[in-house]
């Protein structure tokens, strides 16, 4: 069948629709939080096939769809649900403008980051990750051309690059602050009496053109201001609100991740090759969904609601995972067969590690799915057997 994995998908998107649909009675916020849900499964798909294939791609969808935390959001937390589509909408369209630049790449990415912003208080960072990334980019693709330049064009040549980056980045940048600006002016009267605030914000509140802006900040300022000490809040709820089949996933995908940087960091050493050069230049995306996960995991240590805080971090973080296990089926190259024999015990060794692989990716994945409906509707009070003993 040719177009397999199109249908598995929507297969997927019915069992999971059904699954949040039998979390109560559908009103329309909840209807608007189950088109959310469904969309945001549709981008990771979206984005895992630009990055592993459309196979794989099914499992990260698998992955979200199926966790319980999502399936909860999704059923009756509309703020939250729509807050991770915005932020992932956000770092993946910057990202694919900063790969394939276009007008309306551009736009869209301004579109999206403006969202983000307005989604949670804590979107502004979208801002620092696609300027983080745009630097990255730059740096990056400077040095894999900086052999083929010749050394009187280099200045002139990257000064020109660093502008466009620039400029993109601004423009992007500028669009989100815009869309802003306009919902804030639409939802905001212009005298605001909000008492210890800082200068800056009270500055903007009292201008009478800029007040939108103090009125996003003070949000912001609120929002920080509600953040406790250092906690455990979001660890707690990754390893206690996942099902333990999906727990077995991610460690699959922490081992593989880890022993590929460290292979990838030997060979670095030893051929003085640019891995991390070369990965930044050519896959942006990815770079970007690793520059999220981190910066929202970071966050999320300090949010006084794990579960809030891991519903912004777990669709960047099946996608890596995902391509984290593709990696872990990956026994040996094939080019490094230097003869018949040495082929025919390098396919039977393939052959036998990835039929063994493939049973436990599929047991473990089936397992979490019926937890999954073992335990629904009660998504929200979900806990696995390790919280259940604690």
């Amino acid at each position: 069948m040719r177009h397999w994995h199109t249908i598995t998908l929507v297969l997927i998107l019915i069992s999971v629709g059904l699954l949040l649909t039998n979390a109560g009675p559908v009103t329309p916020m909840r209807a608007l939080g189950i088109v959310a849900a469904l969309a945001l499964l549709g981008l990771v798909f979206i984005i895992a096939r630009g990055l592993i294939g459309d196979i794989w791609a099914l499992l990260p969808v698998v992955m979200l769809g199926f966790a319980p935390p999502f399936l909860a959001y999704g059923s009756h937390e509309l703020a939250g649900i729509s807050a991770a589509l915005a932020i992932l909408t956000a770092i993946w369209t910057f990202a694919h403008f900063v790969q394939h630049p276009s007008r309306l790449g551009l736009i869209i990415a301004g579109v999206a980051f403006g969202a983000a912003l307005l989604a949670h208080p804590l979107g502004f960072m979208t801002g620092v990750i696609n300027v983080a990334l745009a630097f990255a980019a730059l740096i990056t693709s400077i040095a894999v051309d900086w052999k083929n330049s010749a050394p009187e064009m280099r200045r002139h040549r990257f000064l020109i690059r660093a502008m466009r980056y620039a400029r993109g980045t601004c423009a992007v940048l500028g669009i989100g602050l815009i869309l802003v600006y306009l919902f804030y002016a639409a939802a905001v009267p212009e005298t605001l009496t909000v008492e210890d605030t800082p200068l800056i914000i009270s500055w903007l509140e009292g201008n009478a053109v800029l007040y939108p802006f103090g009125a996003y900040l003070l949000r912001i300022v609120q929002y920080i201001r509600t953040l406790p000490t250092l906690n455990a809040h979001v660890g707690t709820a990754f390893a206690l609100t996942l099902p333990l089949p999906s727990l077995g996933l991610f460690a699959i995908a922490l081992w593989s991740g880890l022993s590929g940087m460290l292979r990838a960091a030997f060979e670095d050493v030893i051929a003085k090759e640019p891995l991390l050069v070369n990965h930044i230049a050519t896959n942006p995306v990815g770079f970007a969904l690793q520059l999220g996960t981190a910066t929202y995991l970071t966050l999320g240590l300090f949010a006084p609601n794990g579960k809030d805080a891991l519903m912004l971090i777990l669709p960047p973080l099946t996608i890596l995972a995902a391509g984290a296990i593709k990696q872990w089926f990956i026994v040996i190259d094939g080019d490094l067969a230097r003869n018949s024999l040495l082929r025919v015990l390098v396919l039977a060794q393939n052959i036998g590690s990835i039929s063994i692989k493939a049973l436990a990716l599929a047991v473990l994945l089936l397992a979490a799915i019926i937890t999954v409906f073992i335990s629904a509707p009660n998504f929200s009070a979900y806990m696995n057997v390790i919280g259940t003993i604690g």
